[in-house]
């Protein structure tokens, strides 16, 4: 998509129309959910058209489906490099690796198949919105960097190809800051960042998170 599309689309954003995934946001730490919820009626006031919507059925398996997606890919790209220097590799990635060796091509095959069925019934649902309203993760953002956190939120939109972005709407108790994150449907990213721009200007996020 050329590069104007995606300027013109932040120039002078639309108040979007904005589906909210209700199973997901319940599944979130108490305190993230209601930052979540109260970015939603901001939302409202400011004149977003939101209303809920339903996860695809093929949510269910999900990421089961997509790690064995990645540890398959995985162990099909290192397969000769890996053999030669499996332990100059980092401990996560080594297993990671090792386990897709002993995926059976037909578990690979089904959770390709997985895959492409919530990306076909989710891609459904986010045609119909300019985004899709999920948590990031269950609560505020993880302490030092070590680890980017639990990527429960996250993975099914990688594992499908929608377009995702995560914005700041707070800070927990720790300082650290609470997001949201809006899906769109696959090749909506400049869809996706019209709605992103509106969002973030009536969250209007400045507070300067801890380190």
């Amino acid at each position: 998509m050329p590069a104007e599309d995606y300027l013109a689309a932040l120039a002078a954003p639309a108040a979007p129309r904005i589906g909210v995934l209700r199973l997901l946001i319940e599944r979130a730490e108490p305190a993230n959910a209601a930052q979540i919820a109260a970015t939603l009626e901001a939302f409202r006031a400011a004149g977003a058209q939101v209303e809920e919507v339903p996860l695809a059925s093929s949510f269910e398996g999900l990421h089961a489906a997509g790690d064995t997606v990645s540890r398959s890919e995985a162990a099909a790209f290192h397969r000769d490099l890996y053999a030669r220097h499996s332990a100059e590799y980092p401990k996560h990635i080594g297993e990671h690796v090792k386990a897709g060796h002993d995926i059976a091509a037909v578990d690979y095959i089904a959770a390709q198949a997985h895959r492409r069925a919530f990306r076909k019934g989710m891609g459904a649902v986010a045609t119909r919105y300019d985004a899709l309203v999920s948590p990031t993760a269950a609560g505020p953002a993880p302490k030092g960097l070590e680890s980017t956190g639990d990527p429960y939120y996250c993975a099914p939109w990688s594992f499908a190809g929608m377009p995702s972005i995560s914005l700041p709407t707070g800070l927990g108790p720790e300082g650290l800051p609470f997001a949201v994150q809006l899906s769109s449907a696959p090749w909506s990213e400049a869809r996706l960042l019209a709605a992103a721009a509106w969002c973030e200007r009536v969250i209007g996020f400045k507070e300067t998170p801890r380190a």
